[in-house]
């Protein structure tokens, strides 16, 4: 059975097509003074017609009993919409402000001595209400510490004369106001005018105490944003330095508590935005027009906050990187273009264009007197360009997120989000955002060189490389340098295979470029890390000399290692398998415990490990380390033997001439470990799954340079208590054992926004054009120029072709013999028999055993 209007003589119901809502009685259950006060203005206007009627949680009113003005907003049916919005009645902080005051018909005229008898009643309410007023706003002051003045419940009077219940003077300035229509109030059709000095008196009194309680809202809410304001970034600071939970919990940010009037509120209304309540954006169902009022409890406080946070944004500065950007659907929008702009005509004739992330809607009017067109668009332009902003923008975060543009493209498709096709992105990055990338990289590595200039002579360097897919297929080789003591990156060279002309050949190539750069940008380089790459190796012995060359430590362990795990697989070789990790540990200790970096000690430290598989811990034949380090208490182990085979491959593999070597140049203090992390960060903005060009792999590690340089150095992240907090894992490779790692801070996206000045402040200047220049000149030849490509019309027609080839049955040169002959003339293979089981005693067969008496087991189980 459908919801009906509750008041006398209507019977209304819910009816899109006649415009008719039903709204509830509100403050159901609700205890609070000014609820209480409101509901009962709704139940008597009911009672007016309904003398013993008692409002329920489900009672409603429709909306023929309200005037046009009690309701927020407004809007008609527009075209392509499923339903129109419900109407919403004007709230405030407590809730509904909006009473119903209107009949659709007038009731029975009352009879000369009832209505003189309701008009005494109402005049000696009046004057109750007004002495008891001033205690009641006293109490309510106390308990919620806002002056804000209430307007009572006023029964019906005529239309000229509204009430106030209190009467005190204000302390604030007022400003009066020639209309009064935001007060709520009722309109009486059934009592006939009257006028007497208590009633204008309390009109004029109800009009100075509505000007007041205006004029404080306002300055309330200006409050309530400031503080909002400064309560969120306190929380964003305290959230940077712990994710802890009990920080969170000792700041809430929700509820936020309310400014009084007895704090300091500045008495300039001009500052603060007047526009709050157009800004409140109350959403409803459009499936369902009868609007429910919300049960409130003791806790209020949180929505008036919310709608505060949603219209106190302000704009201040020009970044648009950083201006607040949200998500529109269509049908929200044309809300907007319901009526004209300029003459306030109904259904004007609305059209739109979008441009990747950017819509464009305009609206003509239909009326002949104003024919005028408003354009309005979803984006500005990029300062200095044409551009939709948001297109750019995007285009940038795409990329210094190391993200995929087809990636991005479809999770927009599949939300229905507008975006911007692929060409448009690579017209941007091309034209815009690798020569920007570039000139700030320019700007960033020559900083970074003065600095290492102004350490001096000595400077420690290591370098690696990296390919862009495993194998001899890579395309790309970046060899990247890294200054230890800086400790950052310094300079990267990347090499495509034509101009090296082999994939292993890249590597070395790219250590050339580097090693060159370097040193003619004049920093001194006094010695230099790598992994046992022999080109490099051999230039370094050969050309530069005078730098001293040495091995990290990591590859040099992977590859004792790889020796250990392949002898230990070997046949009667298995009890080496224990002294894998034992060997790799004693390897890390004689270098790290050689500070002078002499390889000969080294050298000689490690080769006592051959004496400790055996158990000989003393009175080695190397006269630079004689006895093993560790204490004399041994645990018992299993011990090798020194004539064993196992041990003999052992010495025959650690003592190799080029393992020797290598171990004689390992590296003391410096290692290539950070470049092997920013291997790993590279991988994120450039996956070896996705093919790049030469340009887009540049700038791709560029920013990756940039991100690894910005977070290289973040601090570990402490607990409430002081102490630093840490993670433990269990890595796959090492088979259940732990792994301890400290907890670094978030890490920082500073560089991006100086990427994007550099955009900004280049984008109407020639730099950007030459950097483009400089681009096209660094890019080397396609890959396709190092072979003779085959003709497009001659690779289609083979295509087809191959295609169009049919294959034909070759029968055999010897006919097969038919399978049934086959079967016959093959015999089947015998089967050969099981030789019977034996009595062990007697050797004579088991079967019937128990009946031979002349065997031994038969006579001794009869006895």
């Amino acid at each position: 059975m459908p919801d009906r209007c509750v008041v006398g003589g209507c019977d209304n119901i819910n009816s899109r097509e006649n415009g008719i809502s039903l709204h509830k009685i509100p403050y159901y259950g609700d205890q609070r003074l000014d609820a209480i006060r409101r509901r009962k203005r709704w139940t008597d206007f009911v009672q007016i017609r309904r003398k013993n009627w008692t409002a329920t949680q489900s009672s409603m009113i429709c909306s023929d009993h309200f005037n046009p003005e009690d309701y927020a907003r407004q809007f008609a049916w527009i075209p392509g919409q499923s339903a129109s919005n419900s109407q919403r009645l004007k709230r405030d902080e407590i809730g509904i402000v909006a009473f119903p005051s209107v009949y659709k018909d007038r009731p029975k005229q009352m009879s000369e001595s009832a209505e003189k008898r309701r008009r005494r009643m109402i005049f000696k309410e009046i004057l109750q209400e007004n002495t008891c007023s001033h205690d009641d706003r006293e109490h309510q002051l106390q308990e919620d510490k806002v002056d804000v003045v209430q307007v009572p419940p006023v029964q019906d009077i005529n239309d000229n004369c509204t009430i106030s219940e209190t009467d005190q003077e204000a302390d604030h300035e007022l400003v009066e106001v020639p209309s009064i229509s935001d007060l709520p109030c009722i309109k009486s059709t059934q009592t006939p005018d009257f006028d007497c000095d208590a009633c204008k008196f309390l009109e004029k009194r109800n009009r100075q105490l509505c000007n007041q309680w205006t004029s404080t809202k306002i300055k309330l809410k200006k409050c309530r944003y400031e503080l909002r304001k400064k309560q969120q970034k306190n929380h964003d600071l305290s959230s940077d330095q712990s994710l802890d939970g009990n920080l969170l919990q000792e700041e809430p940010l929700n509820p936020v508590p309310l400014p009084t009037l007895c704090d300091e509120i500045p008495d300039n209304d001009s500052d603060c935005d007047m526009d709050y309540d157009s800004c409140h954006d109350y959403s409803s169902d459009v499936d369902n027009v009868t609007e429910v009022e919300m049960t409130f409890g003791d806790e209020t406080e949180s929505d008036g906050d919310d709608a505060d946070q949603r219209s106190g944004v302000h704009i201040s500065d020009g970044n648009l990187r950083d201006e607040p950007k949200h998500i529109v659907f269509l049908s929200q929008l044309l809300l907007l273009f319901n009526v004209c702009h300029f003459c306030k005509s109904d259904n004007p004739l609305v059209t739109r264009r979008v441009i990747g992330t950017m819509v464009e809607v305009k609206s003509a009017c239909t009326n002949l007197k104003c024919r005028k067109e408003y354009i309005w668009k979803s984006q500005p332009n990029f300062p200095g360009t044409r551009i939709a902003a948001g297109n750019l923008l995007l285009c940038f975060a795409i990329l210094m997120a190391g993200g995929s543009i087809s990636k991005v493209s479809q999770v927009f498709k599949h939300m229905g989000l507008s975006c911007i096709s692929l060409a448009t992105f690579f017209r941007h990055q091309r034209n815009i955002l690798f020569p920007s990338i570039h000139v700030h990289w320019k700007a960033y590595q020559q900083k970074l060189l003065q600095k290492v200039k102004d350490l001096g002579n000595n400077v420690v360097m290591a370098g690696d490389g990296r390919h862009d897919s495993m194998g001899h297929s890579a395309k790309y080789c970046a060899y990247t340098l890294f200054c230890c003591t800086l400790p950052l990156i310094l300079h990267f060279t990347l090499v495509q295979r034509n101009e090296a002309g082999s994939s292993p050949a890249m590597e070395y190539m790219g250590f050339q470029n580097c090693i060159n750069f370097i040193l003619g940008s004049g920093v001194v380089v006094g010695a230099f890390i790598s992994d046992r790459h022999t080109s490099i190796a051999k230039h370094m012995r050969e050309k530069l000399s005078h730098i001293k060359h040495y091995y990290d430590l990591w590859h040099l362990k992977k590859k004792i290692q790889k020796v250990l795990v392949k002898i230990s697989k070997e046949k009667m070789c298995e009890a080496l398998a224990e002294w894998i990790k034992p060997c790799t540990n004693h390897f890390y200790w004689s270098v790290t415990s050689t500070i002078t970096g002499s390889g000969k000690l080294i050298w000689s430290k490690f080769k006592s490990y051959l004496n400790h598989i055996i158990n000989k811990h003393e009175n080695f034949d190397d006269p630079m380390f004689k006895k093993c380090a560790h204490s004399s208490n041994i645990p018992q182990r299993k011990w090798l033997t020194k004539d064993s085979l196992v041990y003999e491959k052992v010495e025959k593999a650690l003592t190799n001439t080029r393992l020797v070597a290598a171990i004689e140049k390992a590296s003391a203090a410096d290692q290539t470990s950070c470049l092997e992390g920013f291997h790993s960060v590279l991988n994120h903005f450039a996956p070896k799954m996705i093919a790049y060009s030469y340009v887009g792999m540049l700038c791709r590690h560029i920013i990756a340079v940039l991100h690894f340089n910005t977070n290289l150095h973040r601090e570990f992240r402490k607990r409430p208590d002081g102490s630093e907090q840490i993670s433990v894992i269990f890595p796959k490779f090492k088979n259940g054992e732990a792994t301890i790692r400290n907890v670094k801070v978030k890490p920082s996206y500073d560089y991006v926004e100086e990427v994007y000045q550099t955009m900004v402040s280049n984008i109407n200047s020639n730099t950007l054009t030459e950097a483009i220049e400089e681009l096209k000149e660094m890019t080397p030849a396609a890959m396709n120029t190092m072979l003779d490509k085959e003709m497009r019309e001659d690779a289609i027609e083979k295509f087809h072709r191959r295609k169009s080839m049919t294959v034909k049955d070759v029968p055999a040169c010897t006919p097969e013999p038919p399978k049934e002959q086959e079967i016959s003339t093959t015999k089947p293979p015998k089967k050969k028999k099981r030789k019977a089981p034996c009595c062990s005693e007697c050797k004579k067969p088991m079967k019937d055993h128990k009946s031979v008496l002349t065997c031994i087991r038969n006579t001794s189980r009869s006895c």
